[in-house]
């Protein structure tokens, strides 16, 4: 076996360092909505139930293939994954404003 040989063999078998990270992919015309009355959407704006608290962006891009911003998050709570594999995608939604603070209350019936 060469030295070059063997060089590679300690490679492959070297322990490749983890992160606990996840994709989520949005539609860009949701996330462009996001911006549209400034930055006060952040106190009733929710990207999704289930994004653990402890959650910290790490990146942001667009994926012209998939036609969405591709959000970069880790969070503790992530499965660890090899760093030199994807992260697992999910597709989220943006949800804004308060569910039921717009919600109309009947009219009142008009005496004959």
């Amino acid at each position: 076996m060469s030295a070059e040989q063997h060089d590679l063999e300690k490679m492959k078998k070297a322990k490749i360092p983890t992160r606990r990270a996840k994709m989520l992919m949005v539609n860009p015309a949701d996330f462009m909505y996001l911006f549209t009355k400034g930055l006060e959407f952040r106190k009733h704006t929710k990207l999704i139930a289930g994004i653990p608290d402890d959650a910290e962006l790490i990146a942001v891009a667009a994926e012209p293939v998939r036609h969405a911003i591709m959000l970069v998050v880790k969070s503790s709570t992530y499965e660890p994954i090899p760093i030199d594999q994807m992260p697992p995608i999910e597709l989220i939604e943006i949800q804004t404003g308060r569910i039921g603070a717009t919600k109309k209350k009947p009219a009142p019936r008009k005496k004959r």
